[in-house]
Parts: C-alpha cells; sequence; structure tokens
C-alpha cells in the first residue's frame, strides 16, 4: 500500500492545466510572501549550494523535524539547500514538513536518484503549491483509520516510505 504524496493530490491541476489558466483545485496562487521567498531561494539556489544553510534556519524547529525525518526513513534523498530552505519556510506545522519530507521521497523516485532543485519543484508544482485543504486532505489520508490500520501516522512508520507499487520510466 502507497500513500498518496502531495504531489498525487495535486497531479490534477498539472496534468488538466498543461496549457490552458489552472483551475487551482489542488493548490493556491502563490502568496506575495511566498512567492518572494521562492524567487529569492531560486535565486539563491548556487550561492546556498556553496556556503551553506544559514545557520539560523538549522536552528528552527521546522528544519530539524524536515530533517530528522528525511534522515531517518529517506535518507537516499539528494535535496538541494535552496528547495530544502524554501519548503522548511513553507511549512506551517510539523505535518506539512513530514508531507513534504515524503513528497520529496517520491520526487527522487521519479527522477531516478537526482538531486532535487528548484528546478524539480517547478516540474512538479507549476501552477503553485498545495492549498490547506489540499494539506489537511494529505494528513487525513495517511491516518491509519483511512486505510484500515491500526496507528495513528503511518507517515511514522518506516515501511509506508517505500513506494513499491510506483512505476518509474
Amino acid at each position: 500500500m502507497r500513500i498518496k504524496s502531495l504531489i498525487d493530490y495535486c497531479k490534477e491541476d498539472v496534468d488538466d492545466n498543461v496549457f490552458n489558466e489552472p483551475k487551482y483545485k489542488t493548490v493556491d496562487k502563490m502568496s506575495f510572501e511566498d512567492f518572494t521567498l521562492f524567487f529569492e531561494s531560486a535565486r539563491a539556489e548556487n550561492r546556498l549550494e556553496e556556503n551553506g544553510i544559514d545557520p539560523e534556519i538549522k536552528n528552527t524547529f521546522m528544519f530539524r523535524v524536515f530533517k530528522n525525518r528525511l534522515e531517518a526513513y529517506a535518507p537516499d534523498v539528494i535535496c538541494g539547500n535552496a528547495p530544502f530552505v524554501f519548503l522548511v519556510c513553507l511549512c506551517k506545522t510539523p505535518a506539512e514538513a513530514v508531507m513534504w519530507a515524503y513528497t520529496l521521497k517520491h520526487m527522487s523516485i521519479l527522477e531516478h536518484g537526482e538531486k532535487i532543485t528548484i528546478k524539480t519543484l517547478t516540474k512538479y508544482f507549476p501552477t503553485g503549491f498545495p492549498k490547506e485543504s489540499t494539506m489537511h486532505s494529505c494528513w487525513d489520508n495517511q491516518k491509519g483509520r483511512a486505510n484500515g490500520v491500526d496507528g495513528d501516522n503511518l507517515l511514522d512508520y518506516p515501511e509506508y516510505w517505500k513506494f513499491e507499487d510506483l512505476k518509474v520510466s
């Protein structure tokens, strides 16, 4: 059994709207603040790779939650500093950090283990990033009761991070 990632939830907007105006069913139009954050992350991508992540960001609770989950359940994911900092700053709750870590694992498999960059994020989320309601749906979907399994949050168990049924071309 594979739990849906944010890529699965937002695929409808991406697939239906490649050449049309996005309908924004699952993603939000980016706020000015999020757009600025994304733009600055993209602009600073090379500098962040060379100089590393600012210690002030590394000391945040959200950074530690996100990084610890990746190290524990997806140590094979190679994520650049710029997309990582952007996603850490985008997260409002630890649950969102866990879902983005899981989504990075999904992305890594789809990208054949290549490093995840800002360009990779735009490939999978070209029309924006998940709405709050999409984040809630994704979180509710990974609950044990939603999958007929004992346990509260299935993303707390490494066996649910395997993506065994995923067909990659």
